[in-house]
């Protein structure tokens, strides 16, 4: 389904694309609760970024095959120092399935 992961996400192209993506119903019912707007994901991806710098934080955005921006996320969260805990996370759009493979 996608093409790769790209690391990292960028302010606002991919702001726009997961608040339109990812603020939709079939897709909130099965995550937190998301930035409330666009400007919002620009600020969640300027702390991702700075989260990153210190180590306790990835964010990776999912770009699907022959498309330009994000529709997605994979994150890596350190619950513990040293990332002894840590917790994965990922969210999709939610599109039909297509076959050009």
């Amino acid at each position: 389904m996608t093409r790769a992961a790209r690391q990292p996400a960028r302010a606002p192209p991919d702001a726009d694309s997961l608040f339109t993506e990812l603020g939709t119903p079939e897709v909130r019912r099965f995550m937190w609760a998301p930035p409330p707007d666009a400007g919002a994901f620009a600020q969640f991806i300027d702390w991702a970024h700075a989260e990153r710098a210190t180590g306790k934080y990835i964010c990776y955005g999912i770009v699907p095959r022959g498309e330009t921006h994000a529709a997605g996320v994979f994150e890596l969260r350190q619950l513990q120092p040293g990332f002894v805990r840590g917790e994965l996370g990922f969210v999709l759009a939610s599109r039909p399935q297509t076959s050009d493979r």
